[in-house]
């Protein structure tokens, strides 16, 4: 290689190193003013991880474009450094060029001549390269004059905002926020449910608003703005279960933290053993809800299982809802036991407070507790909580509280369907049938008769039941009367009894109406007489009959019937007292004494079963009731055998006239005629089980409380039996199509099928409460058929009805589907 070469490839060295440099400065300068750029812009509106990648990018484009331009499009090879030295030596000829070819060298050195060429060529070569040396001045001003601006444009950029934009730019996939948050938990253990604060603590740009968010979650769950401190409290109002959460603020978002709660020991599950009294022979039967209805003497085997261990759980008992006042528990339990009065044993009162079962924990698991609860001696209604203390401390109490309904075992309900007593007494046959039907709620262990002559010692016949009888029983039974020695105008009272098996309280004993059967005179001596005091006046008052409806009232009343229901009778005994001393005191002006004696000791009776009726049990005025009626009894004897002095039932006090004689039977003059109490009777009873069957309907339709709907169907069965009784006392009209007494059975089978619904009710068995509650709807409907039967007769006699009554008999019949 020549010198000349030599000179030629070291200028072109230094040419591609130039080139390499100005590409260099170039892409610096074109990077780090799009870095500039979007640092900027970066600051104003904080962008995104991505969008910063965008704006790297576009940098590393802007340095490769900008280098691409300052390189240039190819590099120069020596041939062009050569004509550049000769252009600027100012030769005409390619003297450089052609003395760095080297095949023109090659060729020409072949020969003398051509060698002296060569250096000839070289000489001239040498002369322009030493006149116009190969030289790249000024070729990196510019490049220079761009990367200085770049980075003086990075220098003022941090000097203003600080280092943070330009290297948010720079590193983009590097985490580097302009606001930064910490996120911390609460320093003590919380529990599940429990409200608690997280804190967040806030540095760099200010923010407006801190949001917390689950890390799972895109949606917000609580956000508030910081303190002056940079301090922002988030609060929670509890947790399921362990959770890990984030705050965002501006571009800036916390490390996630985990909260993670400790359990309660709430309750997860019930398995509550319902075990019946024995006397029941009911099955076991299994709660899984705390709210239920069992049979009073009934035990439990309360079983709760936690959600977490415990230190303790006990049970907390409330006050249950005031219900109207009526007679004591106490003194009913003992009353119904009693017979008339006369209880046998009294109830401890410091014995019947109710009881707090202690739970113990399940040595073979922690988190089941248990406890043995008698419902023997417990309140009609148990509302409880429970109290759970967990291993922490906390408290876990049941916010709305849980009911147990204790149902006591109620009395039978006894009735005497029907009898033969008028017919046979009348043919001179002194045995009766009675057909008697007895219904309890739990069941039967024994029913009988009972009869006697008012006033004296009762008699009872049992009647044997069979073995299958159960709940219920119904058939006939025949009463022998010849031991009684009954004699014209005397009145046998017959009511039948029937009594449970409950062992816990004594046998509840329930009790029909009385019957009454009265001895007529034969039939030669009763025509003619009967009520004195004929002609266009009132008619008498008869004493012996008041007597004989206000002993069948008090006889049937429930022990624990209400106070107004005891005073209506009282008043009505009372007045019945003073009849009976008007009476006595006219025998005592006629100088009858031995009949003045017997109707004051009538009046005597009557005063101080009055007084009974005001303060006590119904039932215990029975005694004094039945004595009044027994004097009475004898007096109405005693007026026949005076006949001649007392014929005509003369005016007395105030005007009014009396007479004991036995009612005459109405068959014979008022065939065919209605009564206008007896249809404003039926009226009222129609509209009353109207009112039934639409409750029981829309209960057949109700979900519910099991506890709530066993209470609303044990009311509607208490109201058809109070309807079944005055169906009952209805009399059937001649020309009525209906017959009260089949509505009066109907509407008491509808009772006893709404107490068996009561039960299905409670017990939660919703198939056999369906059918139970349409078999009632059915007889109540079966009821209702018979009564506007026997008021649809005489829809033409349209004066003699109340106002309103032919629709209301239209309307039912129109409701009603005849099968």
């Amino acid at each position: 290689m020549t010198e000349l070469q030599q000179i030629i490839h070291q200028a072109l060295v230094r040419h591609r190193g130039i080139r390499r440099r100005r590409g260099w400065l170039a892409a610096f300068a074109g990077f780090a003013a799009v870095m500039v750029l979007t640092a900027l812009l970066d600051r104003m509106w904080m962008f995104s991880g991505g969008l910063r990648w965008i704006g790297w990018i576009a940098g590393l484009v802007a340095g490769a474009f900008a280098a691409r331009l300052a390189i240039g499009a190819a590099c120069p090879d020596g041939t062009a450094i050569a004509h550049q030295i000769e252009k600027e030596a100012g030769e005409t000829a390619s003297v450089v060029a052609t003395a760095i070819d080297p095949a023109v060298r090659l060729t020409a050195g072949n020969g003398a001549i051509g060698g002296v060429m060569l250096e000839r060529l070289d000489r001239l070569a040498n002369d322009a390269v030493r006149a116009a040396p190969p030289t790249f001045r000024g070729r990196l001003r510019v490049p220079r004059s761009f990367a200085a601006a770049a980075l003086a444009a990075i220098v003022t950029l941090v000097s203003i905002q600080g280092p943070k934009g330009l290297l948010r730019m720079l590193i983009p996939w590097m985490a580097s926020p302009y606001t930064s948050l910490q996120l911390e938990g609460p320093k003590e253990a919380i529990a599940e449910g429990r409200p608690f604060t997280l804190i967040a603590q806030v540095s760099g740009v200010p923010v407006k608003v801190v949001t917390l968010y689950r890390q799972d979650s895109p949606l917000a769950i609580a956000e508030a703005a910081p303190g002056p401190d940079g301090v922002v409290r988030l609060a929670m109002n509890g947790l399921d279960g362990s959770a890990e959460f984030v705050v965002r603020a501006g571009d800036g978002q916390s490390a996630p933290l985990r909260v993670t709660p400790y359990p309660l020991p709430g309750v997860a599950s019930f398995e509550i053993d319902v075990i019946p009294p024995e006397y029941a022979a009911h099955a076991k039967e299994t709660k899984r809800e705390p709210s239920f209805s069992v049979l009073r003497g009934s035990r439990l085997d309360y079983k709760v299982r936690l959600k977490a261990p415990a230190v303790s759980l006990v049970l907390e008992r409330s006050a249950p809802p005031p219900k109207e006042e009526r007679v004591s528990r106490t003194e009913q339990a003992g009353m119904k036991r009693g017979m008339y009065g006369e209880p046998i044993g009294v109830e401890d009162p410091a014995s019947d407070q109710p009881g707090i079962p202690v739970f113990q924990p399940d040595p073979a698991d922690p988190l089941v507790w248990h406890t043995d609860w008698n419902l023997s001696r417990e309140a009609d209604e148990i509302v409880y909580r429970l109290v759970i203390k967990g291993q922490q401390g906390d408290l876990v109490r049941n916010e709305e509280p849980w009911r147990i309904n204790v149902v006591a075992d109620t009395p039978p309900v006894v009735r005497i369907l029907s009898h033969d007593g008028g017919e046979v007494i009348r043919l001179g046959n002194e045995t009766v049938q009675f057909n008697v039907s007895a219904v309890d709620d739990v069941r039967l262990s024994g029913a009988r008769l009972v009869f006697r002559k008012p006033g004296q010692p009762h008699a009872r016949q049992e009647i044997k039941l069979p073995a299958e009888a159960g709940r219920s029983w119904s058939g006939a039974e025949l009463l022998a009367l010849a031991p009684m020695n009954v004699k014209p105008l005397d009145i046998i009272a017959v009511h039948a009894e029937a009594e449970d098996s409950n062992a816990l309280e004594g046998a509840g004993i329930g009790r029909s109406e009385v019957v009454y059967l009265e001895v007529p005179l034969p039939e030669s001596e009763d025509d003619g007489g009967g009520e004195g005091g004929g002609g266009s006046g009132p008619p008498p008052v008869n004493p012996l009959e008041l007597q004989m409806e206000i002993l069948k009232a008090t006889v049937v009343m429930p022990d624990n019937a209400p106070a107004s229901d005891r005073e209506t009778v009282a008043y009505d005994q009372r007045k019945n007292a003073e009849y009976t001393g008007m009476m006595a005191r006219a025998a005592a002006g006629m100088f009858l004494q031995d009949l003045a004696d017997v109707l004051e000791k009538a009046r005597i009776s009557m005063a101080a079963a009055a007084s009974l009726l005001d303060k006590k049990a119904a039932v215990q005025a029975v005694p004094d009731e039945e004595a009044a009626l027994a004097n009475l009894i004898e007096a109405a004897k005693m007026l026949e055998d005076l006949k001649e002095s007392m014929q005509s039932a003369a005016a007395m006090e105030g005007g009014m006239t009396f007479t004991l004689s036995k009612p005459k039977p109405k068959s014979s003059s008022a065939k065919g005629e209605e009564d206008p109490g007896e249809k404003e009777s039926l009226s009222k009873l129609l509209e009353e089980v109207q009112r039934q069957l639409a409750e029981q309907q829309k209960l057949n339709q109700t979900k519910g409380e099991p506890a709530e709907l066993s209470n609303q169907q044990q009311a509607l069965a208490q109201d058809a039996r109070s309807a079944a009784r005055q169906a009952e006392s209805i009399k059937p009209s001649a020309s009525g199509r209906g017959d009260p007494k089949a509505a009066g059975e109907e509407l008491e089978r509808a009772a006893g099928l709404e107490d068996d619904n009561a039960e299905a009710l409670a017990r939660g068995e919703a198939e056999a409460s369906k059918s139970l509650g349409e078999q009632s709807e059915q007889a109540l409907a079966k009821a209702l058929r018979e009564i506007a039967a026997q008021l649809g007769s005489g829809i033409s006699e349209s004066e003699t009805y109340p106002p309103g009554y032919e629709r209301l008999v239209d309307d039912y019949l129109r409701s009603i589907s005849y099968e």
